[in-house]
């Protein structure tokens, strides 16, 4: 491995990628929805194999991209 491909220690960094990037920073948000959305939103996202968090964070994502499209 040549010098330019060798990883600097500061690159390497322990856990989870961050969402945005290591440039970006991560927002909390809290919202509520009915009891009965939760309860499809968790059987839609055990259904795809992804946590919860996972798959708000994609529906929220195309949501977004769709309401912006053509900006």
């Amino acid at each position: 491995m040549g010098t330019a491909e060798k990883l600097e220690a500061a690159d390497i960094r322990p856990g989870r990628p961050r969402l945005g990037g290591y440039d970006e920073a991560t927002a909390i948000i809290n919202f509520k929805v009915p009891a009965s959305w939760k309860t499809a939103m968790a059987q839609e996202a055990k259904s795809r194999n992804q946590n919860l968090s996972d798959y708000l964070r994609e529906v929220t994502s195309l949501g977004y991209s769709a309401m912006h499209a053509g900006e």
